[in-house]
Order: C-alpha cells, then sequence, then structure tokens
C-alpha cells in the first residue's frame, strides 16, 4: 500500500507553505543531494489558457528544490496538433506569456524534444499484449536529469477521462514520435458520405499528413495522429474510431512506464487538484472549473497518486451551475470510457499499486 499526502485547500489555502510541508514530508532531500539535476515536468498551458498550475507554485518547487541542495530546471515538449507550442520557438514564447520564463522560474526552461524529434528509445521491461511498441522515444533533452519531479494538474481528458501524473509523464516527456505511438488508436476515420472533398483537412495539417486522393483525404505515412484535420473539417466528415479508448490508455499507460523506469526510484510526483475543467490545458481556453479546488496531492508512486486524485475527484463539491455525472468515475461517466484501466494497467506494469494511504498534512 502506497503512501500518499494531501494539503486540504478547503481547510487550508496556504498553498506556499503547503507545499513546503508536502514536499518535507516526502523526504527527498537526500535523494536529490545525490541526483541533483532535477527537471520538474510541469504543463506551460496553450496560449489562452488560464487554468494551468499558477507560474508562482511552480516556481515554489524550483526554489524548495534548490534549498534541498539540486539544480533544476523546467523542461516541456512540443505538441502533435500545430498551435503555439508546436516548435520549440513557439512553446519558450508561449510559456514566457504565461508566466513561465528563467526569469520568472529562476532557473531553465528546456523544451526537451527540440523541435519535436529529439529523442532517444528506452526500454520497458514489462509489456502487455495489446501495446505495438517496446520501447519509450524519451526527449533527448530529459537524458542531462538525474531526478524527475512531476508536477501535475488534475482535470478531464477527452481520451482517457481524468489527466493527471501518468498523462504527464507519457505525453509530456516524450517527443513527437513518442506522441504518436499513443496517439495512434485515436486517428480520424472518414465518413466518406459526408466528406465534399474541400481539402481543409489537408490545409490544415503542418507535417504533410494528409493528401487528396480521388477527391477524398487519405492519411499518409507523415501522419502524426494529432487529430487536427477532425476538428478542424467543416462537414464534421472526420470521426474518431470507435471503442479506441481503452487500447489509448493501455499506449499512454506503457509510454508512461517507460519513463517512470528510466528515472526508477528517482521521481516524486505532485497532483495539483485545483482549477478542475472538463479538458487539458492544451485548451484555449479549457471552461470554467466543474469542482471546488480540492487541493495538492504527492508521493512517489504515479499509478497510486492518480488512482487517488481520481478518487478525491469523486468526493469534490461540484461547482455551481455545473453539470457533472455522479460518481464513480465522474470524469471517466462523461466521456464515455473508464479512467481507472489507466491504473489498472499500471499496476500489471509494476510501475505502482492502486492501493493507498493518505495522510492530511497541516502546518
Amino acid at each position: 500500500m502506497s503512501q500518499l499526502y494531501y494539503w486540504n485547500y478547503l481547510r487550508e489555502q496556504n498553498l506556499w507553505k503547503g507545499l513546503k510541508v508536502l514536499f518535507q514530508r516526502l523526504e527527498l532531500e537526500p535523494v536529490i543531494r545525490l541526483n541533483p539535476r532535477v527537471a520538474i515536468k510541469t504543463h506551460f498551458g496553450e496560449r489562452g489558457n488560464l487554468t494551468h498550475i499558477r507560474p508562482q507554485l511552480i516556481r515554489r518547487l524550483v526554489d524548495l528544490v534548490k534549498e534541498a541542495g539540486g539544480k533544476p530546471f523546467l523542461v516541456e515538449t512540443t505538441t502533435l496538433y500545430p498551435y503555439k507550442r508546436f516548435t520549440a520557438e513557439e512553446h519558450l514564447e508561449t510559456a514566457a506569456i504565461n508566466g513561465f520564463s528563467q526569469q520568472t522560474m529562476g532557473c531553465p526552461i528546456v523544451i526537451a524534444d527540440g523541435d519535436g524529434f529529439e529523442e532517444v528509445d528506452v526500454p520497458m521491461p514489462n509489456r502487455l499484449a495489446d501495446c505495438p511498441f517496446e520501447q519509450v522515444p524519451m526527449a533527448k533533452g530529459l537524458l542531462e536529469a538525474d531526478f524527475l519531479l512531476a508536477a501535475s494538474h488534475v482535470k478531464g481528458h477527452i481520451h482517457c477521462g481524468m489527466g493527471g501524473a501518468v498523462k504527464n509523464l507519457a505525453m509530456g516527456c516524450v517527443g513527437k514520435t513518442g506522441k504518436a505511438l499513443q496517439h495512434r488508436s485515436t486517428q480520424p476515420v472518414l465518413c466518406e458520405a459526408e466528406c465534399v472533398g474541400c481539402g481543409v483537412c489537408v490545409q490544415t495539417c503542418r507535417c504533410g499528413g494528409v493528401e487528396l486522393a480521388d477527391g477524398k483525404p487519405r492519411f499518409t505515412d507523415k501522419c502524426l495522429s494529432c487529430a487536427d484535420c477532425l476538428f478542424h473539417c467543416p462537414q464534421q466528415a472526420l470521426r474518431w474510431p470507435e471503442n479506441y479508448h481503452d487500447r489509448f490508455i493501455s499506449h499512454m499507460t506503457h509510454a508512461a512506464y517507460g519513463i517512470w523506469n528510466h528515472f526508477k526510484g528517482r521521481t516524486a510526483y505532485f497532483n495539483f487538484l485545483l482549477d478542475i475543467t472538463a479538458v487539458c490545458d492544451c485548451c484555449p481556453p479549457a471552461g470554467s472549473p466543474l469542482l471546488e479546488d480540492i487541493g495538492v496531492l504527492s508521493g512517489l508512486d504515479p499509478i497510486a497518486l492518480d488512482q487517488a486524485s481520481n478518487d478525491f475527484l469523486d468526493k469534490g463539491l461540484v461547482r455551481a451551475n455545473a453539470c457533472m455525472p455522479e460518481p464513480p468515475d465522474r470524469f471517466g461517466k462523461l466521456y464515455d470510457l473508464n479512467t481507472n484501466h489507466q491504473f489498472v494497467v499500471g499496476e500489471k506494469l509494476k510501475m505502482g499499486e492502486r492501493d493507498y494511504r493518505v495522510e492530511e498534512l497541516s502546518l
């Protein structure tokens, strides 16, 4: 049974002090002194997103790592979809607009996959039968890290129900090849009866992944499965594949496992249950929060932490005028999938366990 720690935002709203209490309770100083180059993996928010983790809270983690003898740097990777974080230059500009710069954070900001394809394969000692890849293309810049601290925003996600530490490792620590491997099961399918051959999908794609053949779109081997074409199709002729969720979730969790295994014994996790929106921080904007702020959970086991986070969401207070399904698995029901499949797969891969105990901390 994994030990987790909780700072209750409803009871004590001083997150500045709360993060220090959580950090100290995890007893991270000895391992950080031995592994001083600490990559803090968070999400800078897409341009126009207002609900990502506040930069002041990430700066607090940076300072706590420094106090423990570490040399922190913030790390992110480029996106599959072609918006304002598609290249390293765009991503750094967006990060600065959202409050994340070397000056404000007090440490370097690193886009670890360069413009998307600076990757290095890391092994997966365990693999379930439904996983089509044997290695994970980790962002190359993470090789500079001795220790990985994942600061994850807990929120809903269209493909996996809830996004937390597992998704932060899986999508946030790989380059475009790694993201494409995970998203292959979400590659759009064409409803030919609805397609008029307008070519908007071809014009939208920045990587040459779609072309017209006999007046209909065809995905090429350059397709990264970002699904941007689906969102831009004026006829809604592109659709999600049927029954893809479990495949996507399994592939995502395998990718997280590869990153976890690379840093095995040298990781810590902070899940921020604040500004809990229906969609992820890649959305500009992500809409109004659905639940009241809950607090911060921390631990050394990403599976237990995400399982507990999902359980906390089920107990959360629904905000006035917000529409939320009844528990259990509120966000899974919102997207007609099983969020807990992440944690089942992760436990089978032996990257953590679903059983946990929570100690609520205070000043």
